[in-house]
């Protein structure tokens, strides 16, 4: 099969499985996963901190006319209307304005999002200074806002983040202390997403977000930076940690990729630093972010996910900051290829097959004809992580084959 045949494979999949039914409504539930991942073992600094949650119903306006079910595009056609009909929403907490305001006052910078929803729809970022663009974009690259006027007392300013690391100036708007909440909260359905129900988390400063491909129940990770901010890792069960040949030609990159020292430089802090927090002496990031995924991906059976984590790099010395920010269990497969790579995907497809009954005995007879070719090996450092030698990451998974062997035979 080639890679764009199993991507293809993996995004019909995904539409699909019927795991994320068989795991239960948390699966689905930013609000409630939080919980189950505290559960399972994952310490609670490594969350991102819920501050607040509301259930909130979703209301349409009578007064407004009926929406059409189609109207006339500009060069004459006619297309189905896109319009949302839902034009208020009523938190069910009668003190939800306070609450939030409250915690603005005390945290000054907060993100409102829906607890239920896919990928960046709806959130919210809510700051009582003028210029809330604390994070930065996901290259690494510090947003820049179009306006960034003097903020009146009393004001709050608000932005909905733009994942689109293309976009480099982003539009803040200010809103007077009587108009906030109907601006940002009550008259902005999309804050409800799927589910009526929004949260209010700690808007944490971060450096980096970085992403795993974890396969098979993470017994196959895949390291890499969102917006190619360092160089790609592979991680195997019972494996040091590989870093890959360096590769951020198309289609193994997205715009915007950060310069090779500072992708250098990303890759040394993951590989070296601790994290606060940490109770496990002398371990570095690369190798918490593998046992995080792992204790997240104990408690779901899905076969493929992606995790995300914030990162704010240690100074003079000091340890970095690492929180889990969010598991995406149904991520657009067609961006993969730009986040880990053409050849670590390919060798992370090829394995996440193993646990379909129907591609293993062919992968199997691949696996053979190809015993006799020459592994590309690694070259080890005694540090817990080496470097993948050659372009080749799929031969070097033949080394590993014998811990994935094993894997139960499911989708």
């Amino acid at each position: 099969m080639s890679l764009d045949e199993l991507v293809t494979s993996l995004a019909i999949s995904q539409k699909r499985s019927t795991s994320l039914l068989a795991m239960g409504a948390w699966s689905d539930d930013k609000e409630a996963r939080k919980v189950l991942w505290a559960a399972q073992g994952v310490a609670l600094c490594r969350l991102v901190p819920t501050l607040y949650a509301c259930t909130v119903v979703a209301s349409c306006d009578a007064s407004r006319p009926a929406l059409p079910d189609f109207v006339e595009g500009e060069n004459g056609e006619w297309c189905p209307s896109l319009e949302s009909a839902v034009a208020t929403l009523t938190p069910i907490d009668a003190g939800c304005e306070a609450a939030i305001w409250g915690l603005l006052a005390r945290h000054r910078r907060l993100v409102l999002k829906p607890t239920k929803g896919a990928n960046s729809a709806g959130v919210i970022v809510l700051s009582l200074d003028a210029d809330p663009l604390c994070t930065p974009q996901a290259s690494g690259a510090p947003r820049v806002a179009q306006i960034c006027l003097p903020l009146p007392a009393d004001s709050v300013s608000a932005y909905a983040p733009n994942k689109n690391e293309c976009v480099l100036a982003e539009m803040v708007s200010h809103h007077a202390r009587h108009e906030w909440f109907a601006r940002c909260v009550t008259g902005r359905p999309l804050l409800c997403g799927s589910g009526c129900r929004m949260m209010v988390e700690l808007a944490v400063a971060h450096d980096q977000e970085l992403c795993v491909l974890a396969i098979n129940g993470g017994m196959l990770q895949v390291l890499a930076g969102r917006c190619n901010c360092m160089e790609r890792m592979l991680m195997l069960e019972g494996e040091e940690t590989l870093v890959a040949p360096s590769d951020f030609s198309p289609p193994s990159a997205r715009r915007l990729a950060l310069s090779a020292p500072a992708r250098a430089a990303h890759t040394a802090m993951v590989l070296s630093q601790g994290a606060e927090g940490d109770d496990v002496d002398g371990r570095a990031l690369h190798e918490l972010i593998r046992s995080t995924v792992l204790t997240v991906a104990g408690a779901s059976s899905a076969a493929a996910f992606r995790a995300d984590f914030f990162v704010r790099w240690g100074t003079g010395g000091g340890r970095a900051q690492l929180w889990l920010n969010e598991v995406e269990h149904g991520f657009g497969a067609g961006c993969m290829v730009g986040w880990w790579g053409a050849p670590l995907c390919e060798l992370a497809l090829r394995t996440w097959t193993l646990g379909d009954p129907a591609h293993r005995a062919r992968l199997e007879a691949e696996i053979g004809a190809n015993a006799a070719a020459r592994p590309v090996g690694s070259c080890g450092t005694g540090r817990g992580y080496g470097r993948l030698e050659g372009c080749m990451p799929w031969r070097q998974w033949m080394a590993g084959y014998r811990a994935l062997k094993t894997l139960p035979e499911t989708a």
